[in-house]
């Protein structure tokens, strides 16, 4: 059988995708190990930065969504960010597009739960389990190889992921070359702390709790190069740099979030996270300041096992260069600089110029939609922004 489109991988970008597409297309989803696979930034399997399994990294994310200004790769199309939105959200975005606001739901987008009402709905979708080894332009059609099988398609969307996109690329022999040996990444880095009772101008986090979940406010620095938040520095983590001591070591709660943070023992760390989830004790004296900003080739990547090396050296400087230009006379800088968090924000994985020598992205038919094709990803989380960008391209296209 020849589908109308192939979607490879079945995390967020790919489940975007799927609700884009006409629905009376033959749809046809390659959604990878039914087992998760994951891999992690460091051998403390802390953070993941891959999930070759089902659902992919959605199944860890976060499930922030950021209302700020347009990344590089975005055109702000408000109606069908708001359209998407919807699609699992109540919440009216009223005046807060385009500004500097952080939706934090409840529960964040689960593409496995997702798949299952889609398969229900619809049913020229269909789906199955399997990594797809390799692809292949065969006239006008598409064909994806993996083991036991393979489909064919008019049209084909690779989705696998920032770190097994590439890998793809470079096993089909059409394509190799298109991978690069770096990725970027954003990370997170303490700013310092600033105390509101000896500078009283300095605002409390807004936080507006609805039925689904929390809006929190942010803001960019003057160069829009990072998202700047601030949160509540309540017990131990009062102290300047324990904080970000101990997340650095602790890393990100991916899954099991309250069982994780009792047994962190810290009620800094516990406060801490409360806020970032629920928004609770937004008042405190002391606020510690974070910013999230993009670091350029920030990981040599071997393809062989798609495996991480950290430029320590391109981060640091990275850093460096975001606090010199920071302005913010209030902030009591920490003594710390160095330390920083990982963003689980890969992309950049793939030489998209290299990509279209080929000839493989002339006539729309092949789509690159996961995070690995884009260069300048913005400062803010992108998530939903990449969903958005997928949801578009699919809506966009006829065959």
């Amino acid at each position: 059988m020849v589908y109308d489109d192939l979607i490879i991988g079945s995390g967020l970008t790919a489940l975007a995708t799927a609700y884009g597409l006409d629905k009376r297309n033959r749809v046809f989803v390659l959604a990878g190990s039914d087992q998760p696979e994951i891999q992690w930034y460091d051998d403390m399997c802390r953070i993941p930065c891959s999930n070759g399994g089902f659902g992919g990294l959605g199944a860890y994310w976060h499930g922030v969504i950021a209302m700020g200004a347009p990344s590089a790769f975005f055109e702000a199309d408000r109606v069908l960010f708001e359209e998407l939105f919807r699609q699992f959200y109540p919440e009216p975005l009223e005046s807060r597009f385009g500004q500097p606001w952080l939706f934090v739901p409840y529960r964040p987008i689960r593409p496995i739960h997702h798949w299952r009402k889609l398969c229900a709905e619809r049913e020229n979708l269909s789906m199955i389990n399997g990594k797809v080894d390799r692809i292949e332009r065969i006239g006008h059609a598409w064909k994806a190889y993996m083991k036991g099988g393979a489909y064919q398609a008019r049209r084909i969307w690779l989705a696998a992921g920032a770190l097994a996109t590439p890998v793809l690329l470079e096993n089909s022999p059409a394509f190799s070359g298109s991978a690069r040996r770096s990725v970027s990444d954003h990370v997170i880095l303490y700013l310092g702390q600033l105390d509101r009772r000896i500078h009283q101008q300095v605002l409390s986090p807004h936080v507006e709790r609805k039925t689904s979940g929390v809006w929190m406010s942010a803001s960019y620095d003057a160069a829009g190069t990072g998202l700047i938040t601030t949160k509540p520095a309540r017990f131990s983590y009062a102290t300047l740099d324990y904080g970000i001591e101990q997340r650095s070591a602790f890393g990100l709660p991916i899954s099991g979030f309250l069982a994780k943070l009792w047994s962190a023992g810290s009620l800094g760390l516990i406060s801490e996270s409360l806020f970032n989830k629920l928004g609770l004790f937004p008042n405190a004296d002391r606020l510690s300041a974070y910013a999230q900003i993009q670091i350029s080739d920030a990981y040599q990547m071997s393809l062989n096992d798609s495996g991480l090396t950290p430029n320590v050296e391109r981060i640091q400087k990275g850093i460096r260069d975001f606090r010199a230009a920071l302005q913010w006379p209030e902030l009591e800088c920490t003594r710390k600089p160095s330390l920083f968090i990982r963003g689980i924000h890969l992309h950049n994985s793939v030489d998209m110029n290299v990509l279209t020598k080929t000839g493989a992205l002339d006539d729309g038919s092949l789509m690159v939609v996961d995070a690995s094709g884009i260069t300048n990803i913005g400062s803010e989380h992108h998530s939903f922004k990449m969903m958005v960008r997928a949801y578009s391209l699919a809506k966009g296209t006829q065959l």
